[in-house]
């Protein structure tokens, strides 16, 4: 409808003007919300003992250039959260945090992904009862390592360790000069043959075996893979997969024993080789330091 008369405001809804000749939107259902979820923020990565503020910076439930909004409530769904369009997270936890927005009869949810990199994570490879421990990058610059049986080391990044008995041990990495404590820990079988990292469940096997078979070495490795085959298995392509399911092709040399890789540029962790050939593919687990 079009009405004369100076500004107002008419059930929270700015009349706007044109020409002399005032405008109002009005609804059947007295709502009005932006369709796109804008309310929980960027997704962001942060250190363990960082504080991070989630949602939008500000909001105004009033009118905003031709944009009108009704009035809004927020109820984000994780406990002690405030009922606001932002929440600031002292301690945050890795993964998702949710936001309910309504306005009348409508409602938007919204979500926002929050990493947080501890600078504890671990890998360890496990060979009778001798462990190897590798920490992942980014790293704590002052740590301390337990083995869980009462014995600690504080001097060695990447510690061996031969325990004098069979059994389960928890073994943790803490970060020292941060304000939240970061820790990392797996709990290991000693004695075993096996390897794995705190960012993937304990003892995965080395190799994920299909026919043909294919080994790495060295493994865990930081340059120069050698990938062992049979001779009848001629190699068309490998893939690299990192944790998070991102794959790239990686360039090989053959070699008398197979191919030759180079992971020298890639970050440490754990990764999947998917080495495809002319009839058959085979995958086996890599770790990189």
């Amino acid at each position: 409808m079009a009405v004369k008369g100076d500004d107002s405001y008419i059930n929270q809804f700015l009349m706007k003007h044109s020409g002399g000749i005032y405008f109002i939107k009005l609804t059947s259902d007295y709502c009005l919300i932006p369709n796109e979820p804008i309310y929980a923020g960027a997704d962001r990565e942060i250190f363990c003992g960082d504080q991070t503020t989630i949602g939008v910076e500000e909001f105004n439930p009033l009118a905003s250039g031709w944009q009108l909004f009704s009035a809004h409530s927020w109820d984000w769904i994780e406990n002690g959260l405030p009922n606001n369009y932002k929440a600031t997270l002292t301690d945050p936890e890795n993964g998702y945090y949710h936001i309910k927005v309504k306005s009348g009869v409508c409602s938007v949810m919204d979500s926002v992904l929050v990493q947080v990199n501890k600078q504890t994570n671990f890998s360890y490879v496990v060979t009778g009862k001798t462990i190897k421990l590798t920490r992942i990058e980014p790293s704590i610059e002052n740590f301390i390592w337990d083995f869980g049986n009462g014995v600690t080391n504080t001097i060695n990044p990447s510690p061996v360790y031969t325990y004098p008995d069979s059994g389960a041990y928890s073994v943790c990495l803490t970060g020292l000069v941060i304000p939240t404590e970061c820790i990392s820990c797996a709990t290991l079988q000693i004695s075993g043959n096996y390897s794995g990292s705190t960012l993937i469940p304990t003892g995965i096997k080395e190799d994920i075996k299909s026919d043909p078979e294919i080994k790495l070495y060295p493994n865990p490795a930081s340059g120069i893979v050698e990938v062992i085959t049979e001779d009848s298995f001629p190699v068309k392509e490998i893939i690299i997969f990192n944790q998070t399911g991102q794959s790239s092709s990686i360039p090989f040399d053959k070699t008398d024993v197979g191919y030759r890789i180079d992971v020298s540029n890639l970050s440490g962790g754990i990764y999947i080789l998917y080495v495809k050939g002319v009839w058959s593919a085979v995958k086996s687990k890599l770790i990189v330091y």
